[in-house]
């Protein structure tokens, strides 16, 4: 029947395992010693010598394939006469290398086991419990190897959502620049057409009073050419011009009637002598005459071919 394991010996088990294989191949046998030699006991009351008990023998560790597996002993003496024994054997660095490994392990093994489970531990064998705890590490290895995979991906996820992060943020910089400068240029552009509405007014109303001295100095002007035109005609050199134009103008009238008169009818006797002859002129209208007179016979002529 296998014995009841208490979490204290497993772990005092444990660290002996970890210094046996750091010791290199030592082996330490453990035995129950006992005093061994004859004790003599006086009986001061009745001068007897007790009898001797016999010496025990020492306990021998079957090297060969056992029925039961290796089972840790109960008592906690057994731990500390191997924990003396592989002091002896290795030295006090070794006891103190199997000190820190026994309370490194009941350390992991009260992380690993809860309060609730140490009774239904304290009821399992050596090997159930070394099987239990292997393959809690194991799962606990998986789970650990799982939340790193998972850290490193949420890591480089997060990473990447930064550097997008980073690279909206340099676009937004950017846009809120072109806008500041685009906002930069309309105010400029706003200035400008302010001024140049400025220049347009100011040029408008300096083309408007310009217009109103204009039509000043024409309404003055006209005013003026009246008052010179009736002073003219109120003068005596206005009438003097009228009547030279008048007679100048019939003069030259009646003149031409006369030789115009002569020209066609000679027979009327107009005396010529008083008017002023243009000679050029008077030539100039007798070639025209003969030239018409000339048109006029040649066009007979042709009617008459063609009446025949």
């Amino acid at each position: 029947m296998s014995k009841r394991l208490k979490l204290s010996d497993l772990a005092k088990v444990v660290a002996q395992k970890a210094a046996t294989s750091a010791s290199k191949g030592v082996v330490i046998s453990e035995g129950s010693e006992t005093t061994s030699g004859k004790r003599a006991l006086d009986d001061g009351s009745k001068g007897k010598q007790v009898a001797q008990s016999p010496e025990p023998k020492k306990a021998r560790i079957d090297t060969g394939a056992s029925r039961a597996p290796a089972k840790p002993p109960v008592a906690s003496g057994a731990g500390s006469s191997a924990h003396r024994t592989l002091g002896e054997a290795l030295g006090p660095q070794a006891s103190v290398m199997a000190s820190a490994a026994t309370a490194t392990a009941e350390k992991i093994l009260a992380g690993v086991i809860l309060p609730a489970d140490k009774e239904m531990v304290d009821k399992l064998t050596f090997d159930q419990v070394v099987t239990k705890f292997i393959h809690a590490i194991g799962q606990g290895v998986i789970l650990g190897s799982s939340l790193a995979v998972r850290s490193r991906d949420f890591a480089e996820s997060a990473l990447n959502q930064k550097a997008v992060a980073e690279s909206a943020e340099m676009e937004m910089v950017r846009a809120q620049n072109r806008a500041i400068e685009m906002e930069g240029a309309l105010a400029e552009e706003q200035a400008k057409g302010k001024k140049l509405a400025e220049d347009a007014d100011a040029r408008n109303k300096v083309i408007a009073k310009l217009e109103a001295r204009i039509s000043e100095l024409e309404k003055s002007q006209s005013l003026t050419q009246g008052r010179i035109i009736a002073a003219f005609k109120e003068s005596d050199d206005f009438l003097e011009a009228v009547r030279g134009s008048a007679s100048s103008y019939f003069g030259d009238g009646f003149d031409f009637c006369k030789r115009q008169l002569a020209h066609q009818y000679p027979d009327l006797g107009v005396d010529l002598e008083d008017v002023e002859m243009d000679h050029e002129f008077l030539a100039k209208e007798e070639a025209e005459a003969e030239q018409r007179a000339a048109e006029e016979g040649a066009a007979g002529a042709e009617g008459v071919g063609e009446a025949i």
